[in-house]
């Protein structure tokens, strides 16, 4: 019964966006909210997903409705005028992206629903990782971090000033905060890996002590310079990455209250965050944020302020769908998230440019919208979202497919992070703790190129480790 309702479902959804009528539209929302109920009545049947309100699917899928709705609600609803959020050009295109939006949800929902019980295969080789060279790198990278920046202009916020633009350049600190985040990464899923295989029930009184002190102190530093800076990302990956590790080792599950309060006070902090960035960079960081405070309060109309600025990133979609219907530019058949998942092999981007001269902001949906909407001059950068990127590579049938995809792999981390996830391979945990941590992400990014991060950690790790082991073996022959 089920592939059925998908398949219809699927299909009613292409036939709705093909039309494309206005009047229609209402019909169509009502029967997503009603697969949305039948999507979590589904879960209800699994023990492990069942009251875990704090899923990653159920997180991304958040992120989905507010970047595909929010907007378009606050339009139809008269909360203010379509050029109070975008340039009136992509007007014409209201219905079309309020459809490909609603087939782009019910896509992610079928795809989790396809096998959301999925089994991890267990690792049957046991093997004990050595945790000390990874403790030992942390204090490093973030020296090195630190020593590569202009702490003044750094908390200040004015590094930022051009750093989205056109002719922007990446520096050493940002190489060595990349590692940093790669080795926080490595060190939490590692001690996971040990507590889930212990077999003990964790408070979190204890699950807090299992974690050496060296790595609250990098986290708490590096958390703390990045708040001061104005950077809410970081932040939010690093607090959701400890977060769902918390949530694998302890079984914990919270009350759906206490998960809505959660996420309105981080939606309210994280848009204060980047009003404050974004201030005069003369005041205080504290005169900064009472005045986002204040600008937070004549913000544009919305029906949910604290999620307006995620919601803003509906624009890439229009930006995509006149690049297509208007401009004549044909589909890229996959090329985005081919150099995306490329790019995680660490040294590829150098390779692919250096030696093939490929240009590789141009294997970017998010530099081709940026370009198309503000020219090749602009001051900052636009970004992207999965619609964006896979209508960009295949149309409506891109965002249906990409979405069935995203939508299972997710209900694959779903089991990961909160199912039996007992002699789990150490690979898995760092793929899927990495996913979750950036789930309220990635609906303004690439599903490419987050795999593909996760990938990268992947693979340095096993490429490290067995250098650490070579090392361990040759000191205990001496």
């Amino acid at each position: 019964m089920k592939p059925f309702i998908i398949l219809i479902t699927l299909i009613s959804f292409i036939i709705g966006y093909a039309m494309n009528i206005e009047e229609l539209l209402p019909l169509f929302a009502l029967w997503l909210i009603i697969y949305i109920v039948y999507y979590g009545r589904s879960l209800c049947d699994s023990n492990i997903l069942y009251h875990n309100w704090f899923c990653p699917s159920y997180i991304l899928l958040f992120g989905l409705l507010i970047v595909c709705f929010q907007t378009p609600l606050n339009i139809f609803l008269e909360k203010a005028s379509f050029t109070a959020y975008m340039p009136v050009r992509y007007e014409r295109y209201l219905v079309q992206c309020s459809y490909l939006g609603l087939l782009s949800v019910a896509a992610y929902i079928s795809g989790g629903l396809v096998n959301p019980n999925c089994s991890i295969p267990p690792s049957h080789k046991k093997t004990k990782y050595v945790l000390w060279p990874w403790l030992v790198l942390l204090p490093v990278m973030l020296g090195l971090f630190v020593i590569n920046i202009n702490i003044a202009n750094f908390l200040s916020g004015s590094d930022y000033i051009g750093s989205g633009g056109y002719n922007r350049s990446a520096n050493l600190s940002s190489y060595f905060e990349q590692l940093l985040d790669v080795n926080i990464i490595i060190v939490t899923s590692l001690i996971t890996f040990r507590q889930i295989n212990k077999c003990e029930v964790l408070s979190f009184k204890k699950f807090l002590g299992s974690f050496p002190a060296i790595y609250w102190i990098v986290v708490a530093v590096y958390l703390i310079l990045r708040l001061l800076s104005g950077d809410r990302g970081p932040v939010l990956y690093a607090l959701c990455l400890i977060f769902y590790s918390y949530l694998m080792c302890t079984k914990h599950r919270f009350k759906l209250a206490t998960v809505l309060i959660l996420i309105l006070v981080a939606a309210i902090a994280t848009t204060l965050i980047g009003i404050t960035r974004t201030g005069n960079l003369d005041q205080s960081f504290i005169d900064r944020l009472e005045s986002a405070i204040q600008e937070d309060n004549i913000s544009k109309p919305s029906i949910l302020p604290p999620t307006q600025e995620l919601a803003n990133s509906i624009n890439t979609e229009f930006i995509a769908v006149d690049a297509i219907n208007n401009s004549g530019q044909s589909y890229n058949y996959g090329k985005y998230t081919f150099y995306a998942l490329i790019s995680s092999i660490p040294g590829s981007s150098y390779i692919l440019s250096n030696l093939f001269d490929v240009d590789m902001r141009s294997t970017m949906s998010s530099e081709y919208i940026t370009i198309y909407d503000k020219g090749y001059r602009y001051s900052y950068g636009l970004g992207t979202s999965p619609m964006a990127e896979f209508y960009l590579e295949f149309g409506a049938f891109g965002c249906m497919l990409g979405l069935f995809f995203l939508g299972w792999l997710f209900s694959y981390v779903n089991q990961v992070i909160l199912g039996n996830n007992r002699n789990i391979s150490i690979y898995i945990i760092i793929f899927s703790l990495k996913l979750a941590s950036v789930a309220i992400y990635i609906p303004r990014s690439s599903v490419g190129t987050c795999m593909a991060k996760a990938f990268y950690i992947v693979i340095i790790f096993w490429v490290l480790n067995k250098l650490f082991n070579v090392f361990r073996v040759k000191a205990k022959s001496m």
